[in-house]
């Protein structure tokens, strides 16, 4: 997939998703990694009902309730050591907020946010994971048209950001400048 191809074109070795679920996006990182034979993916992700439904509203705050997060965590990590991906992948069980201080001193070449989609979570994202990302990093930003997500990328500009691609709700960013 483009994720991947993006990780190994440009031999992308240390990486960041926010927002983990069920790891298919992390899974293609990591797989990337494995075929360049080295680098790191910090993938973050509480799995916690209580976590995810912070900042939704109605049905969608329902949902994330009543979801069973364990059991997708569990399935994560199955897959991950299945296909022999533990060395790639650094699982961080924890709050974007409980992360980041474990590695603000970090720099990424490739940050991937799908965290939280409420305002807050997914500003906080923004302010504080995509300074991380080195000059010539790439971003990948799921989930443009949520409301609330979609005022925190409204931000990227700002952070150096450049557009370079789309793909369904998604979009590929390039940081021109610190």
């Amino acid at each position: 997939g483009l994720l991947a191809r993006t990780i190994y074109n440009n031999k992308l070795t240390n990486c960041l998703v926010i927002g983990v679920f069920a790891g298919k996006s992390t899974f293609a990182v990591a797989t990337a990694l494995k075929a360049i034979g080295r680098g790191n993916v910090d993938a973050c992700d509480a799995w916690l009902p209580s976590a995810s439904a912070v900042g939704q509203e109605g049905k969608d705050a329902e949902w994330w309730k009543t979801l069973d997060h364990e059991a997708i965590y569990n399935i994560f990590m199955e897959k991950r050591t299945k296909y022999g991906l533990e060395q790639f992948i650094t699982v961080h069980r924890m709050t974007n907020r409980e992360l980041y201080p474990l590695v603000k001193n970090k720099v990424y070449d490739y940050a991937e946010i799908d965290g939280n989609h409420g305002e807050e979570d997914c500003t906080f994202d923004v302010e504080h994971f995509v300074p991380l990302l080195r000059v010539g990093g790439i971003l990948w930003a799921d989930d443009l048209n949520w409301s609330g997500a979609d005022k925190a990328y409204a931000r990227l500009p700002a952070l150096g950001m450049k557009k370079i691609g789309e793909l369904d709700t998604g979009a590929l960013f390039i940081k021109e400048k610190s």
